[in-house]
């Protein structure tokens, strides 16, 4: 994305249906990713260049950067079915 300031909305398609279990399973990822990956970038990178190949390594770098650079709606970390 080259302007994401410019982004109005965003519409994913997901490979799972949107059930309470495939939102635990989200919201566990999304965790992960922000306390692995975005808390400690540079040895997250250093990890995964040592131990996947070389697109799992490129693919580490633009979602730190994907991260870095954009926001998450309030309320992404909400525990599945604890309402709004």
């Amino acid at each position: 994305m080259q302007k994401p300031e410019s982004v109005a909305s965003l519409m994913l398609i997901e490979s799972e249906p949107a059930t309470a279990q495939w939102a635990r399973k989200l919201h566990g990822l999304l965790g992960r990713t922000v306390t692995e990956l975005c808390d400690n970038e540079a040895q997250a990178l250093a990890w995964i260049s040592t131990h996947r190949d070389a697109r799992t390594t490129r693919l580490g770098k633009s979602a730190a950067r994907l991260l870095r650079t954009t926001t998450l709606p309030p309320g992404h970390t909400r525990q599945p079915g604890a309402g709004p």
